[in-house]
């Protein structure tokens, strides 16, 4: 439900023509994400107590959710953050990969037993480290992108960010839960309904400011030729003129 709930979402996206295609891009790039953490997460699961054959499919699927659940948290916040220069997560995120890789060889974040079932390495706390400054890093990304803001826009936006946090703590302190991928999922669609009211407000208030210019003499403050020429074309459809109205030149 978690796939397809992002793909429907990857459909509004691409209809959205509010959006630009940088912006779109990164929505992609996220929802992508979540979908191979999902699925690599969901295939480890099954492939517990598989047939010994499967071990080598089992290393990799869990190296592969080792290595693409961090990434979703930076690009969550890639979503709504546009980066000019390199973030100090993705010096993180790399070596972590690496390590990852290593560790299907080694053993060292995960190993998968004799009777293939998947366990935890010696060095499983230096992966949570990981996590955590994933963590750490969207807050403050969320923290930075929220002073843009109205106060009320602002709360609506922690709200998002405290329920897919959640839902990632959740899973990651309470034996046998799976939340992760179904918190991110919420905190995608809610992030992306936040995202395009915040456009929408913006583009509303462009277009008050341009009218206001259309309208108004910048010098006096005064209305312009225009709209006078709206007044009369809205005196012109009425039945009767008012009895106040003057006129002088």
């Amino acid at each position: 439900m978690s796939c397809l709930s992002l793909c429907v979402l990857t459909i509004l996206v691409k209809q959205n023509n509010c959006l630009s295609v940088s912006v779109k891009r990164r929505f992609y790039i996220t929802y992508l994400f979540i979908i191979i953490a999902a699925l690599s997460e969901w295939l480890g699961i099954f492939l517990n107590g598989a047939p010994y054959y499967t071990r080598g499919i089992h290393a990799s699927v869990k190296a592969l959710d080792y290595i693409f659940t961090p990434l979703t948290g930076f690009s969550f916040a890639l979503q709504v953050f546009d980066y000019r220069r390199i973030p100090w997560i993705i010096y993180v995120l790399i070596v972590n990969t690496v390590l990852q890789i290593v560790s299907v060889f080694t053993g060292w974040f995960f190993y998968i037993d004799e009777f293939n079932f998947y366990q935890h390495g010696s060095y499983y706390f230096v992966y949570m480290a990981v996590y955590l400054l994933v963590i750490l890093y969207l807050f403050i990304s969320f923290f930075e992108y929220s002073k843009q803001f109205r106060k009320h826009n602002r709360m609506s936006l922690f709200a998002v960010i405290f329920l897919t946090c959640f839902g990632i703590f959740m899973q990651e302190f309470i034996k046998d839960i799976r939340t992760s991928a179904l918190s991110l999922t919420f905190g995608s669609i809610l992030l992306y309904i936040h995202y395009t009211e915040f456009m929408q407000q913006r583009m509303d208030d462009s277009l008050s400011s341009q009218k206001k210019l259309i309208l108004t003499d910048a010098v006096t403050g005064l209305y312009s030729r225009y709209s006078y020429n709206e007044d009369l074309e809205l005196y012109r459809k009425m039945d009767r003129l008012p009895d106040d109205l003057t006129v002088f030149s």
